[in-house]
């Protein structure tokens, strides 16, 4: 059975993780998402049809986080497309 303080920082970081990616997809830059993450934090966009090389900043659907401190320390995206007609 889960922690009832381990339920409360859970709860937090699904939180702040749902607030982030708001602040994001409203197109907030700079200090209006730097408090969203640590000084170190890691972001990885996986390679994918469109962007082999990975490293696209948009039209994300899966998002894999990890929390310090209530704060995003890496986030890990796999972005996914719905396939095309060609």
């Amino acid at each position: 059975m889960t922690a009832p303080l381990e339920t409360k920082t859970q709860d937090r970081n699904v939180e702040r993780a749902i607030a982030w990616v708001r602040a994001i997809e409203s197109g907030q830059t700079g200090d209006a998402i730097a408090d969203f993450v640590t000084p170190d934090v890691v972001h990885e966009d996986m390679p994918n049809r469109f962007f082999p090389a990975g490293d696209e900043l948009r039209a994300r659907v899966a998002l894999f986080m990890e929390f310090r401190d209530g704060r995003i320390c890496r986030q890990r995206d796999y972005c996914c497309y719905e396939p095309t007609v060609g």
